[in-house]
């Protein structure tokens, strides 16, 4: 059985939520990667930025590179609009300080 968390600021047990699988109601998201449920609106404002990749150098506007292959697009946007290399370890650690 794979374990998941549901995050919510209600007082509510575990128990008291109507988990069925992958599903928490269309309240909720779950995130897979990670094994949580989020309120939408929570999920929206705070936690998929923190999994977002941006550009990071200042004054560009290159945002919203969350896709399957975000990394790679940063990393070739960095190349080439520039001249910066990412470090892997850099990148793994979201120590990123263009």
């Amino acid at each position: 059985m794979n374990e998941k968390i549901i995050v919510d600021e209600s007082d509510r047990r575990y128990e008291d939520y109507g988990v069925w699988g992958d599903d928490l109601g269309a309240m909720f998201r779950l995130r897979n990667d990670v094994g949580m449920f989020f309120k939408q609106e929570y999920y929206e404002e705070v936690v998929k930025p923190l999994f977002r990749v941006d550009c990071g150098v200042k004054g560009c506007e290159k945002t919203d590179l969350d896709n399957p292959m975000s990394k790679k697009i940063l990393g070739e946007h960095l190349r080439k609009e520039h001249g910066l290399v990412m470090c892997d370890l850099c990148v793994i650690a979201r120590r990123c300080g263009f």
